[in-house]
């Protein structure tokens, strides 16, 4: 990536349409003609092999300069959650979705304790919310759980996401709060933490015997050395944390309110009233 650091921009409707072809090529052409390369070769290849194979490719161009400075600012997420952002959507009038999003204040390249207590808290959350609004409730089939832990951000968060019908929104929503308060509390038994747990080791183990998972981490290892030794550690973390780890980090950041955006019809779109 020609600036691997540098926060996403959103351009309108109007603005991307403006663009010409020659607008791209004046803002590529230096970085394609002369900016760093590097390059990342995983597979059945000795040392010697890909450094000769390499030499006779991209060691043949010319001398390159150096990429932009890496980014060193951090975007901050705003410090006042519980905060309800309602927006009406032009989509079908008889569905309406909403998302909820947890704090952790964990830098993705942090302590890796951290980032697996968070992995392990987001499956938990995931099959809470699943039990109460589609098993329970019966008001929403696909809710989404997730976890993001961004290496430009001050710190991350676990999301859920819901649709629903528009009538149902604000029921499942406060299933969604149910599901994150009983964690919060601490309502997590050994068995129910071992299923969370032990998917993600899995994963992560079976991804460091792929060859794309090698590559996907080496690669930019140059600029982010760090996100080796993470990978490396995540299992690891994982093995070593406890259900009182995890207890403990349900309460730590799930009690606190979340952040919650709510999308309604537009006929539908409540006037006043309190928040789910």
């Amino acid at each position: 990536d020609l600036w691997p650091d540098y926060a996403k921009v959103a351009l309108s409707p109007e603005a991307v349409a403006a663009l010409r072809v020659d607008d791209l090529k004046a803002a590529l052409a230096d970085d394609l003609a002369r900016g760093r390369i590097e390059v990342t070769v995983v597979g059945d290849i000795t040392e010697t092999a890909a450094r000769e194979a390499v030499a006779e490719s991209f060691g043949a161009l010319g001398p390159r300069t150096a990429n932009a400075p890496t980014r060193t600012t951090y975007r901050l997420m705003p410090q006042r959650a519980g905060q309800v952002v309602e927006a009406a959507h032009a989509g079908p009038p008889g569905l309406a979705a909403a998302q909820l999003r947890w704090p952790l204040f964990v830098d993705g390249y942090g302590p890796r304790d951290d980032a697996a207590l968070a992995a392990t808290l987001a499956s938990l959350l995931e099959a809470e919310v699943i039990a109460i609004t589609r098993q329970r409730l019966g008001m929403t089939y696909t809710p989404t759980v997730g976890l993001s832990l961004p290496k430009t951000g001050d710190q991350g968060f676990i999301f859920v996401g819901v649709e629903s019908a528009s009538g149902d929104l604000d029921a499942v929503v406060r299933g969604v709060r149910e599901a994150a308060a009983g964690l919060a509390r601490g309502d997590i038994s050994a068995t129910a933490y071992e299923a969370a747990r032990r998917p993600i080791e899995a994963d992560l183990e079976a991804r460091l015997r792929d060859n794309g998972s090698w590559a996907w981490l080496l690669s930019g290892s140059s600029r982010h050395p760090q996100r080796l030794a993470a990978a490396l550690g995540g299992a690891e973390a994982l093995r070593r944390q406890t259900l009182d780890d995890i207890r403990a980090a349900a309460a730590r950041w799930l009690t606190p309110e979340p952040f919650v955006a709510l999308a309604r019809p537009a006929s539908a779109a409540p006037t006043s009233g309190a928040a789910p």
